[in-house]
């Protein structure tokens, strides 16, 4: 049982290192796409990604869905949580529903693809 309590506070420490390590200022930026080359700052708490207004990255592509994604940026770290888009949200090539993020991942989102920096 040691181990993993060790292994478990270790893992803890981890996290608690990487949220430290994230800068004060994170954006998307367009490396592919109908947006390419442009950049859309993240603030904290909820940034949406879709169709609707309101959304941080306010698209025209048909593939985005009105509320496509979110991407949420807590004292925990950030992380992406598709809004039961219909093409779905890809993070470094795979679908996902939800998963953390770290800068230099690369969102897909319909036709574009959004680097975090």
């Amino acid at each position: 049982m040691e181990p993993a309590a060790v292994a478990g506070g270790a893992s803890e420490e981890a996290a608690a290192s990487a949220v430290a390590e994230l800068p004060s200022e994170l954006k998307l930026r367009a490396v592919a796409g109908p947006y390419l080359g442009q950049s859309f700052a993240l603030s904290r708490g909820e940034n949406m990604i879709g169709r609707k207004e309101g959304a941080i990255l306010l698209s025209d592509d048909a593939q985005v869905s009105r509320r496509h994604c979110v991407i949420v940026w807590e004292e925990s770290g950030l992380a992406l949580r598709d809004l039961g888009s219909t093409n779905g949200s890809w993070v470094n090539g795979q679908r996902v529903t939800e998963s953390k993020l770290h800068p230099g991942d690369v969102l897909a989102v319909g036709q574009s693809q959004l680097k975090l920096e």
